[in-house]
């Protein structure tokens, strides 16, 4: 039977964050410090989210948002509106409508919850497939 020897790893912490780590190995029930930031650093996993679809769903929206005011604003000079700058109108608010929707609708799809404590294999399957059925590219 062969030995398993101890190493000491030293770090530096503010008192804040000491005492943080220290509330946070008691309320998750770990015995010591070193028990709780082995299991973190083991089930620690980082989700990179690509946020290029909301800058785009962005710049839509103001787009949109521009075409809505300068109507609005010539209705106001003019004192005079035609159905069709109504309907125009009304189109471009239920654009804007359902980009939200639609964004909506795909981020419930994404949503489940889970803690980094229980991640299984079957809940980074579930992480993967949402990213794979979203056209996401699937974090490494």
């Amino acid at each position: 039977m062969t030995k398993r020897e101890k190493t000491y790893l030293q770090i530096s912490l503010y008192p804040k964050e000491k005492e943080y780590i220290q509330q946070k190995t008691k309320k998750l029930g770990y015995a010591t410090m070193s028990a709780f930031l082995i299991d973190s650093s083991k089930s620690f996993f980082i989700l990179n989210v690509d946020m290029s679809v909301y800058r785009n769903l962005t710049k839509e929206i103001n787009y949109i948002g521009k075409n809505i005011n300068s109507i609005v604003r010539r209705i106001n000079s003019e004192k005079f509106y035609s159905d069709l700058e109504v309907e125009h109108l009304e189109r471009r608010i239920d654009e804007i409508y359902e980009l939200i929707k639609k964004e909506y609708k795909r981020l419930g799809e994404l949503a489940f919850n889970f803690t980094s404590n229980d991640l299984t294999d079957d809940e980074v399957v579930k992480i993967i497939k949402a990213y794979e059925e979203n056209h996401m590219p699937v974090p490494k």
